[in-house]
C-alpha cells in the first residue's frame, strides 16, 4: 500500500485528496465517515473516513479481462487520526489488488493505475512509505 503522514488537518486532507482525485481524472465512488458512523452506535472514535476511487473506463478493462475481478476495485483510501499522532493517508495499490488475478491485462491495469494513485497520495504528504 501507499502510506504518507500527511502534512494537514484530517478533513483538510480529505478535501486536497478530493482534489487531487479530481485532477488525476478519477472518480470518488464513495465517500465513508466512519468515525461518524461509530458514533451513531454510540461509541467514540479519532478520525477515520474511507475513500473508494475508480475510473468507469478502467472498470469496464476490469471486467473485460475478467468479470469476478471486479471485487478487487474501486481502489480505497483510509484517512485517519493515528494512535501514534498525526494523520495519516493508507492507499490499496491498484496492482496489488488486480495482481491477485493470472490475466496479464489486470496487472498490466494495476500497473498503469499505481502512478496515479500514489500521486494522489503524495499530494497531501511530504514523507511518504510503501508498503
Amino acid at each position: 500500500m501507499f502510506r504518507v503522514a500527511s502534512d494537514y488537518s484530517p478533513k483538510e486532507t480529505v478535501e486536497r485528496l478530493k482534489e487531487a482525485i479530481s485532477t488525476e481524472g478519477m472518480y470518488l465512488l464513495c465517500h465513508i465517515p466512519a468515525s461518524t458512523n461509530v458514533a451513531h452506535v454510540g461509541l467514540e472514535s479519532p478520525f477515520h473516513q474511507v475513500l473508494e476511487v475508480f475510473h468507469p473506463a478502467y472498470a469496464a478493462r476490469v471486467w473485460e479481462a475478467r468479470e469476478d475481478a471486479g471485487i478487487a476495485i474501486p481502489v480505497r483510501g483510509h484517512v485517519y487520526e493515528s494512535v501514534a499522532g498525526g494523520v495519516r493517508v493508507d492507499w490499496q495499490r491498484p496492482s496489488v489488488n488486480l495482481g491477485l488475478f493470472p490475466e496479464p491485462e489486470l496487472a498490466t491495469i494495476g500497473r498503469e493505475l499505481d502512478p496515479v494513485f500514489e500521486r494522489i497520495v503524495h499530494s497531501v504528504g511530504t514523507e511518504p512509505e510503501t508498503l
